[in-house]
């Protein structure tokens, strides 16, 4: 029975029969893998810059709201000042490898939690949480599971 089974592969499954266009590097040339790898990284760039300017966005609302007053908040962006010196550096290198992407994955997800500091003491502290799923969401553009994990 399960010899049987095996010999009828997908096909006895009622699953198509897979076609030689389905793989995405068969039939293509290497010209058009390497012009697939650079739209890739290119794609990666622009996340890595798009990344760093809204940590610095991030650091500026932080600085903003350290006028209303309290310690924490000060505290908040000072440290989102410093998180945002290495991705800001690695964009003017123009890098965007798997290190590049982890330090900005790095960055992206502990800037909540820097509003739920700052927002501690404010009723807003409840609303807050949800720039977690914002910032998870903006880790996607990165193309790289290592910096959602």
């Amino acid at each position: 029975m399960a010899a049987e089974a095996h010999s009828l592969g997908t096909q006895g499954l009622g699953l198509p029969k897979p076609h030689a266009h389905d793989n995405a590097s068969a039939g293509q040339s290497e010209p058009d893998r390497l012009e697939e790898a650079g739209e890739l990284e290119s794609l990666r760039m622009r996340a890595v810059t798009l990344l760093s300017i809204a940590g610095w966005l991030v650091t500026l609302m932080l600085i903003l709201l350290s006028f209303l007053g309290g310690s924490s908040v000060l505290l908040a962006s000072l440290i989102s000042a410093g998180l945002n010196v290495m991705p800001t550096l690695c964009m003017m290198a123009r890098r965007s490898d798997g290190g590049v992407r982890l330090v900005v994955a790095v960055m992206a997800s502990i800037q909540p939690s820097l509003f739920l500091l700052a927002l501690d003491a404010s009723g807003y502290s409840s609303d807050t949480h949800l720039a977690f799923f914002f910032a998870l969401a903006a880790l996607s553009v990165l193309c790289d599971l290592r910096a959602v994990w």
